[in-house]
């Protein structure tokens, strides 16, 4: 009689045991694959001390109408890739919503005509801007496009097809160790889109 209870106690640990170990790899299996972000669309430009990029988390989009939004969001940023603090100097910015704004983007139909700026469509404050970035800081401005052409006066939307989205930075400034660069300007290279 003592063997069977000590096989018993022996199987009931085996059991918790298994099920502990059963519920913790489930738990790190969930974690893992929470932490896994969704696949996203870059391009990038090294030049100089600066990493500046395009980012989307898609690429392909509906055909706008006014009974659909399928807006086109994506964001424009800056990486100071040296190890020494950088300042920038902008002769003018942009405000929209919650974000100040000093880069842009454009927008180029299959033909390669420009179609759509963003700072075409948004006034300018008048005003300067200075930022500064320590090194490996990333400064990101967050942008949408309602699929509108400039042609169109922003009554209709692009017709379906293929697009290329290129962010820009406008011409700045930048000091590193007292030393001023002026005219600088970053494009980064082309994403293509879909609007089906």
């Amino acid at each position: 009689m003592a063997c069977n209870f000590k096989v018993s106690i022996l199987r009931f640990h085996r059991s918790v045991l298994l099920v502990s170990v059963l519920l913790v790899s489930s738990i790190v299996v969930s974690i893992y694959f929470g932490s896994i972000k969704p696949k996203t669309t870059r391009a990038t430009i090294i030049s100089g001390p600066f990493e500046f990029s395009l980012e989307m988390a898609r690429t392909d989009f509906q055909r706008n109408d006014p009974q659909q939004v399928d807006n086109i969001t994506f964001s424009v940023s800056m990486r100071n890739l040296s190890n020494k603090t950088i300042t920038l100097l902008w002769k003018g910015h942009y405000g929209r919503m919650d974000q100040l704004i000093c880069f842009d983007f454009y927008i180029l139909d299959a033909r390669g005509i420009q179609i759509y700026r963003w700072s075409n469509e948004n006034a300018a404050i008048g005003s300067s801007y200075t930022k500064m970035l320590s090194p490996g800081e990333q400064w990101i401005n967050y942008f949408y496009w309602y699929q509108w052409t400039e042609a169109s006066g922003y009554l209709d939307f692009a017709p379906s097809g293929a697009y290329s989205v290129v962010g820009s930075s406008h011409k700045f400034s930048l000091t590193i160790d007292n030393i001023t660069k002026s005219g600088y300007e970053l494009e980064t290279p082309a994403i293509m889109i879909a609007i089906v």
